[in-house]
């Protein structure tokens, strides 16, 4: 919403073209619109109020987690073109992934089980090098976001319906 609300007043400064000629009688000199023409800068009165008041022109808070939602075992798994499928396969890293783990959170922390999948990052962090989720250390707000998903993925779309509710 804020950055719909601002979106006008920080989408940089308006510019002005502004010629500048001088008459010499009936001279045919080809014209060279790169030296006639300067490009100049215009602050309008609401962008000049907002950086004297020193306001963000934009934020990233609450960062956003984004949260992926799939079936048991129809986890995407990324991997190069030089890497072996069958390591790939068999690495049980790329099992985890943060819905696999946020079950497993709730086994762990008796807290965790207050949050549904959506509300989580708002009280635990992800660790991507570790793959799992653990309790706030710091007070940096996050919010979460489950993966759109359409009715016509069938049971995925019910699973992510149930995940916003328990």
């Amino acid at each position: 919403m804020e950055k719909y609300l601002f979106k006008y007043t920080t989408k940089g400064p308006d510019c002005s073209i502004v010629g500048l000629k001088r008459k010499r009688g009936n001279s045919s000199d080809q014209i060279d619109e790169i030296q006639d023409y300067l490009d100049c800068r215009t602050i309008t009165p609401s962008e000049a109020a907002w950086r004297l008041l020193q306001f963000d022109i934009h934020r990233t808070d609450p960062a956003v987690e984004r949260l992926h939602v799939h079936l048991p075992l129809e986890n995407n798994v990324s991997y190069t073109e030089d890497d072996y499928l069958e390591e790939v396969i068999a690495d049980p890293r790329n099992a985890i992934t943060k819905l696999t783990a946020w079950f497993h959170a709730n086994r762990v922390y008796p807290q965790a089980r207050q949050h549904t999948y959506v509300e989580f990052p708002e009280h635990f962090t992800w660790y991507a090098d570790g793959k799992y989720w653990a309790p706030w250390r710091n007070n940096r707000a996050k919010v979460g976001r489950a993966a759109n998903v359409g009715p016509n993925e069938g049971e995925t779309f019910y699973l992510r319906m149930f995940l916003h509710m328990v």
